[in-house]
């Protein structure tokens, strides 16, 4: 899972812009909702990418990619969420009483949302200002209830706003003497939509084996503990875009991480449907006597 930034290089005659790309671990909540967008909806998967199945393939896509931007813009899973940690909120005070944990559920149930609340005072204290973009409007929502959480100032430009309201809220940000810390917008991800149907299929196996094959809590933990510099040293990924070669990258990367499948995984990959999501999500196939047909969200058992 990726978050980006990027910076605009002045007083260059490309006007190239340089993008950092931040990988972001899940968190032990975004993996269990992770495997359970699969098992709810294994009836779907094992009938595989069909002329007639690759519009509900797609629905379950758009769940995987839900979860990883936030647990809570999926249908059921914010409150099962409340339901299984709501009395785990409450700790033990020295003086033997009960307290509220401070912990933001809005925070620690994401990856990028942990990443935001450290950079974002990093980025303050250094006097610059950020600009957040989203596909998702509920995304929005979710950053403009923790913004207001934590006090920060900022606008809202995303496709509900008016024109007029919109240029109005940009000029208040771009003032000289503005106040506002941060901007929310919209993106429209198209490039993600045309690899998305391309091969749909594949990318739902790739997502499920890396996810599913690795249920250690290990490198969420140490992802959710490690300070701003310690998360971003070996986790960026920079590269220029446009410029004189419009459309193309010039990359410089201090990472190990490669989107591409492994060696082992290809012959993974490989499998027919069924193969595949029987070896992967056996329980699950065999409970299900029926196919799914709906996408469903809540886990089981909740």
């Amino acid at each position: 899972m990726t978050s980006t930034t990027h910076e605009r290089r002045c007083g260059e005659k490309d006007s190239s812009t340089e993008e950092t790309i931040v990988w972001v671990e899940l968190t032990r909540e975004q993996r269990i909702y992770y495997r359970a967008v699969y098992e709810n909806n294994v009836g779907t998967l094992l009938k595989g990418s069909t002329s007639s199945d690759v519009s509900s393939l797609r629905n379950v896509a758009m769940e995987l990619r839900k979860v990883c931007n936030h647990p809570f813009l999926c249908d059921g899973f914010k409150e099962d969420y409340a339901s299984k940690h709501g009395a785990s909120r409450r700790m033990c005070g020295k003086d033997g009483k009960n307290v509220i944990s401070t912990q933001n559920p809005l925070q620690e149930a994401s990856g990028k949302m942990i990443l935001v609340d450290k950079l974002l005072p990093m980025l303050k204290g250094m006097g610059r200002r950020v600009l957040i973009f989203s596909k998702f409007t509920m995304m929005l929502d979710l950053l403009e209830d923790y913004l207001l959480s934590k006090a920060y100032t900022y606008e809202r430009i995303d496709g509900n706003i008016r024109g007029s309201d919109r240029q109005a809220a940009i000029d208040r940000y771009s003032a000289t003497k503005s106040l506002d810390e941060a901007i929310l917008g919209n993106r429209v991800g198209a490039d993600v939509d045309v690899e998305m149907n391309r091969n749909i299929e594949s990318l739902l196996k790739h997502g499920a084996y890396d996810i599913l094959k690795d249920d250690s809590d290990a490198a969420a933990a140490e992802f959710s503990a490690q300070n701003i510099h310690e998360i971003l040293e070996p986790r960026t990924q920079e590269r220029l875009i446009g410029g004189r070669g419009a459309n193309t990258f010039s990359v410089a990367t201090n990472t190990e991480r490669d989107p591409e499948p492994a060696e082992e995984l290809k012959p993974e990959l490989e499998k027919g449907s069924k193969e595949f999501w029987k070896d992967l999500l056996s329980d699950a196939c065999k409970a299900s006597e029926v196919p799914v047909e709906k996408v469903q969200t809540t886990p089981a058992g909740s």
